[in-house]
């Protein structure tokens, strides 16, 4: 029998540590029971996508190295803390009986993307009480990486619904988080601009949003300029980068390691919330960008990477195959360790899921060669103008008044001891 080395015998312990400091909140077991897709097949948003995620987790072991959470559903009350009372009591108007609806007997405005559909509170309630898990997990300081992959619906407004989101589970995880942090950074790598998010905050100066997204030309939602950059005292607090159609990893990860270092010098946040939107990659059903999934992974690693405590969540994403694989991959990546991107899927063992696989077995999901930037658009200057659009932007940032307070207390260190060494000098020549 050999000895048992110090080192050894803490090893168990030194990974349990680490394990419990990353929490996974799964949700899949509520929101998979709305029934969007079956009311209405053709709809693109399949809540189904988070369950094959969690299945992905838990057949590569994946979740061995983080605790996994099943959040209690919260109340109703909790939502009105961003939502109007009249909008929620809308949305728990509809039951099985929801195609009786219609704009005369409700005042809350439900478009095509948004149904009206049965299960729908339950599946918002579900949505934002992950969320909330979330912010309260981070706020008492259990945990250093919180995910929820149900969660990221950026486009709820607090009265209305957009964007087949119904519930903003970003704004109200990022109101949890304000009770105990002073500085918020969202940070949303989804395709489209999270208007919901944005229009909430653009006012206040606690909390920093940066989007990357696709803009113009009549595309969803129509909002996030790079001219809008806040209002009040929440000027120079947005940041939006319109990316082009086709973006490889190259001149993402390029522009998005650039904002995301220079913001975080200049604001220096408490926490950071990252929407993880699948819809950004290469092959998505209604996306127009190019991205693999190990380049989607890597801005999560450089957010994780700056030793913040951080909130990830979900977001769009339409092919069912690549979400799942995309949110297992960085799932991986958010408990420190990533799988290789060649890593085969053990489809015989996902009941639930496995069907999904069968043709497309590898974790990785690969840039699309046939997707090419629009003729006549010149990547290299597009990117350029992207990064002077950032460096315009970041001096206008008051920084955090720790940061303040610290650079006043090293001049006045620098002082003394320059005092110190004239008077040494001066002694010297006595």
């Amino acid at each position: 029998m050999h000895a048992v080395h110090k080192d050894d015998a803490r090893a168990p312990l030194l990974n349990n540590e680490s394990r419990c400091r990353v929490a996974l909140i799964d949700t899949s077991g509520y929101a998979s029971d709305m029934n969007i897709s079956a009311f209405v097949p053709q709809h693109a948003m399949k809540p189904y996508r988070v369950l094959a995620a969690m299945e992905i987790v838990r057949s590569l072991k994946i979740d061995a190295h983080c605790r996994t959470v099943v959040p209690p559903l919260v109340k109703v009350e909790e939502l009105m803390a961003y939502h109007t009372d009249t909008y929620l009591a809308n949305l728990g108007l509809h039951s099985c009986r929801s195609w009786l609806w219609n704009a005369e007997t409700s005042k809350v405005f439900f478009s095509g993307d948004c149904p009206p559909v049965e299960g729908l509170m339950e599946h918002s309630i579900a949505t934002a009480s992950g969320t909330l898990m979330g912010a309260v997990l981070l706020n008492s300081g259990q945990v250093d990486v919180a995910v929820h992959w149900g969660g990221g619906m950026h486009h709820s407004k607090c009265g209305e619904c957009s964007g087949f989101c119904y519930v903003n589970d970003i704004v109200l995880g990022i109101l949890e988080l304000l009770k105990c942090h002073d500085r918020v950074l969202y940070v949303d790598i989804d395709m489209h601009h999270g208007d919901g998010v944005d229009e909430a905050f653009c006012t206040s100066d606690r909390v920093f949003t940066l989007s990357l997204h696709k803009f113009g030309e009549s595309f969803f939602p129509g909002t996030g300029h790079p001219r809008d950059v806040g209002y009040g005292r929440g000027r120079y607090y947005s940041m939006n980068l319109a990316v082009w159609d086709g973006i490889t990893d190259f001149y993402y990860l390029g522009v998005f390691e650039h904002a995301l270092h220079s913001i975080v010098r200049r604001y220096s946040p408490d926490v950071i919330v990252l929407q993880c939107g699948a819809d950004s990659l290469a092959g998505d059903r209604l996306g127009l960008l190019n991205l693999s999934s190990f380049g989607h992974g890597q801005c999560v690693q450089a957010v994780r990477d700056l030793g913040i405590p951080m909130l990830a969540l979900g977001g769009g994403g339409y092919t069912i195959r690549n979400v799942a694989k995309l949110w297992a991959y960085e799932t991986s990546i958010l408990t420190g360790h990533p799988l290789p991107p060649n890593t085969v899927l053990p489809v015989a063992e996902m009941p639930l899921s496995g069907w999904l696989f069968q043709d497309s077995p590898l974790l990785i999901v690969a840039q699309d060669r046939s997707n090419h930037v629009l003729p006549g658009l010149h990547c290299q200057r597009a990117y350029q103008m992207m990064t002077e659009q950032i460096d315009r932007h970041v001096p206008h940032i008051q920084p955090h008044p720790r940061l303040q307070k610290a650079s006043t207390e090293a001049a006045a260190v620098d002082k003394q001891v320059e005092d110190g060494t004239t008077a040494v000098e001066d002694f010297k020549r006595q």
